[in-house]
């Protein structure tokens, strides 16, 4: 459908029907040109405008508004869902619909979705009814909704685990740990609160929802009396619904890792230009590990943090790099004999030392890096779904026999002193570019959004390297990286027998410089530092 046949269903963005004949007709002619299955009413905190939306499963295709009285509003929608499609109520709160929302279906879609967490189903008549009489009132509703059934408490501390929900405390309330009581030391706190007049009240909502186990969180006695006692301004409904949901998928994630294959962790933290980062916490690495389908193997194996000599002098950091690899490499090989060469690592550092890492050791064993997740300042993944590709390779086709290529790994941004180095090479050895580019979707440090696009990413660029030699009698490759630490291990990992001498940059100010040298003996890959 195109976007001005799109428009031409958009009813809501003209006056509202005043008729109900008129209503019907026009349900009736635009039958003839769409069809919806789900229908949508939108209220928003004004209770000034209220907006049926027909959708295709997830496809807004039109909207309409009624000002009608009660009796023919209800006979309104009941035309519209003729063949009893579900009606699903959202309410967005802390905002007003405009004008210029309902002009766009594609901003009246974004606003409907951004509501999931304040949402009911009307699936009679009567709950209609009840909610157009509501809505339509002009006093609010005096008194709180239905009580907390006992159903619905043990349903709530079930879905707690008897933690508290709140975001990063997770406090047992099984426990008072002073005097070391056992009991339920826990509060319940609603979402939408269950009186209208309350400070997260909505109409109609905060009935049909009082006792919904969705719609109530549990909390410590902290966290209720900062929601609804001396902060409650700064958490709407939504808010509390999402670190609801946060909650109890993070913990399930957590309890599902109870069940994977367990797996040594390897840490490796070297400082970059004096900075550093912290050991991931539990937390970070059962979630990393769970797009794995597995989890710790013991307790978590540091072999450097980032608190070491090298972090005031990274220039003796680039002296010993050699020596610093292969100390980590040899001691992670040695330690998984009999965890079958596999492992998880958690892995940071300056690019170099990272791809290095990664050439010794290999592709042939299970060795996974890690994201450390910048804009989260965690170690986890942004995507639980597998996606490839996610990056495009340019350059391929103008290749012919070169003895120098250079590879633009373009993943966390196209960054200048890369281009300007590629340039140089280019012009002083007749170097061929290729250039690796993250799609602009997923440009940033999340661009490998998953471990196992990160290996189907590796087996492609192995691939390439073996191509460079047998095909275009490449003999040597400079590597120009802004990526991940994740894609660097990677990149690495990807280096193998028959591929050229591989000349690892690093940036220098606003420069690119040769930091390392990957060879292969016919056997094993060899670093040296550049001459």
């Amino acid at each position: 459908m195109t976007t001005l046949d799109t428009k031409i269903f958009n009813q809501a963005m003209d006056a509202p029907f005043e008729q109900l004949d008129k209503v019907v007709s026009y349900i009736d002619d635009i039958k003839k040109f769409i069809n919806w299955n789900t229908i949508g009413i939108l209220s928003d905190e004004s209770r000034k405008n209220l907006v049926i939306l027909l959708f295709k499963d997830s496809d807004l295709l039109g909207t309409l508004r009624l000002n009608l009285n009660l009796e023919e509003c209800v006979k309104s929608i009941n035309a519209i869902s003729e063949n009893h499609q579900p009606i699903t109520l959202r309410f967005w709160q802390g905002s007003s619909l405009q004008k210029e929302h309902l002009e766009n279906l594609v901003h009246l879609k974004e606003i409907w979705d951004s509501c999931s967490a304040i949402s009911t189903l009307l699936d009679n008549s009567q709950k209609i009814v009840d909610f157009l009489t509501e809505y339509f009132s002009d006093e609010n509703k005096i008194g709180r909704g239905r009580n907390i059934t006992t159903a619905t408490k043990n349903k709530v501390w079930n879905d707690g685990h008897g933690r508290c929900m709140f975001v990063g405390c997770g406090e047992s309330l099984r426990y008072e740990f002073l005097s070391g009581a056992e009991g339920n030391f826990s509060y319940l706190a609603h979402n939408v609160a269950s009186a209208v007049n309350g400070e997260r009240g909505i109409p109609y909502f905060s009935s049909i929802l009082s006792d919904e186990p969705d719609n109530i969180l549990l909390l410590c006695d902290k966290h209720h009396r900062l929601i609804d006692k001396v902060a409650a301004a700064d958490f709407s409904a939504s808010t509390l619904a999402l670190m609801r949901k946060e909650f109890c998928d993070l913990a399930e994630n957590l309890l599902d890792g109870l069940s994977f294959e367990a797996v040594p962790v390897y840490t490796i933290l070297w400082p970059v230009n004096g900075q550093f980062v912290s050991n991931p916490q539990l937390k970070d690495i059962a979630s990393s590990l769970s797009l794995l389908k597995s989890r710790i193997k013991g307790q978590e194996r540091c072999l450097t943090d980032s608190n070491t000599p090298y972090r005031k002098k990274p220039e003796k950091f680039n002296e010993d790099l050699i020596e610093l690899i292969r100390d980590e490499a040899d001691q992670i090989l040695q330690g998984t004999k009999r965890d079958g060469y596999k492992a998880a690592l958690f892995a940071f550092g300056p690019m170099p030392a990272l791809i290095g890492l990664g050439s010794l050791l290999g592709n042939k064993n299970e060795f996974t890096p890690m994201l450390r997740y910048r804009d989260s300042s965690s170690w986890l993944w942004p995507h639980s779904n597998v996606i490839d590709p996610f990056y495009e390779i340019k350059g391929l086709d103008l290749l012919t026999e070169n003895d120098d290529v250079v590879i633009c790994a373009n993943f966390t941004a196209i960054a200048e002193p890369i281009q300007n180095r590629a340039q140089e090479l280019k012009e002083s050895g007749g170097a061929a570019i290729l250039e690796i580019t993250a799609l602009p979707e997923y440009m940033g440090n999340g661009a490998i959004p998953n471990p196992e696009s990160g290996r189907k990413f590796c087996a492609r660029l192995q691939q390439l390297l073996h191509d460079l030699k047998n095909k275009h009698n490449t003999k040597r490759v400079h590597l120009l990286v802004c990526a991940s630490n994740a894609a660097c291990v990677f990149i690495g990992q990807a280096i193998d027998l028959h591929h050229p001498e591989i000349i690892v940059y690093d940036f220098a100010k606003e420069t690119m410089v040769a930091r390392l040298v990957i060879k292969n003996n016919g056997k094993t890959n060899e670093l040296e530092l550049p001459s």
